[in-house]
């Protein structure tokens, strides 16, 4: 996932990235769009820009949705 160009919506108030209510965490292929979704504490990052933590939560994710 090292060249990931997707962006993510950073929640720095809460150390989390933004989630559908199903508790997914929402990935943006469109900068622009992600800027329309941010609000308050949050800020628009890249994977790369991301800690180890957060890095890991989203490659259990996409791992789950390629088993499914």
């Amino acid at each position: 996932m090292e060249n990931c160009t997707d962006y993510y919506l950073y929640d720095k108030a809460n150390d989390s990235l933004v989630k559908f209510s199903d508790g997914d965490i929402i990935f943006y292929g469109d900068k622009d769009e992600a800027e329309n979704d941010c609000f308050g504490n949050e800020c628009i990052v890249q994977y790369e820009d991301l800690n180890i933590k957060h890095k890991l939560k989203i490659a259990e994710q996409v791992i789950k949705q390629l088993n499914n």
